[in-house]
Order: structure tokens, then C-alpha cells, then sequence
């Protein structure tokens, strides 16, 4: 398994900005790293969502991230973390495509 393909991991907080009268986006926490990405197969889907869904992928990394992301981005493209695994060093997330 390569681990080639470079993922932004975020946290991301919405607040109510009072002196642009609209609820923004902050990023409170990010780290970039290494990772193996994959598209998530059919029964990945089935246990995370109960149905199919477009734009789910799997990203595993070698090592675990010191904070619980909310957002990824990847290849200039936002998805939002639906389900996190960490067994003894490694993590594993799935995660689903944001329609902006």
C-alpha cells in the first residue's frame, strides 16, 4: 500500500461574524499528511451511511493525528469525516464529498 497522496486534515467551526452580518467559517486546527486514499467499497458505505452514496473515501494513515478532524481536503476538494478507526497506531477515515 502507497502512501503517496497528500490529505489536509481540519478542524473546522462555524460562528456568526455580528460585523458581516453571516455565519462564517473558521479553521481552528490543521495538519497536512501523507496517505493512502481509496474510493470505499459497498459494504464500507453500508455500515457507515445504511445506503450508497457518491464521493465516499477511504484515507489511512501510518500514523494517528493528535486532535479528531472534522474536514479533509483533498485534491482541492472538501469532505467531511463520517466515521473514524484507530487501531493500535495506524487511522483509518471515511469520509464523504461536501457539495458546495
Amino acid at each position: 500500500m502507497r502512501y503517496d497522496e497528500k490529505v489536509e486534515f481540519r478542524i473546522e467551526k462555524k460562528e456568526y461574524d455580528s460585523k458581516q452580518g453571516k455565519e462564517i467559517t473558521r479553521v481552528t486546527e490543521f495538519k497536512e499528511r501523507r496517505a493512502n486514499v481509496t474510493d470505499a467499497s459497498q459494504e464500507v458505505m453500508q455500515v457507515a451511511f445504511g445506503d450508497w452514496r457518491k464521493g465516499t473515501k477511504v484515507i489511512r494513515l501510518l500514523s494517528q493525528i493528535p486532535f479528531n478532524p472534522t474536514h479533509v481536503i483533498y485534491q482541492n476538494r472538501k469532505y467531511k469525516v463520517a466515521m473514524k478507526r484507530q487501531p493500535s497506531r495506524k487511522s483509518a477515515f471515511v469520509v464523504e464529498e461536501v457539495s458546495s
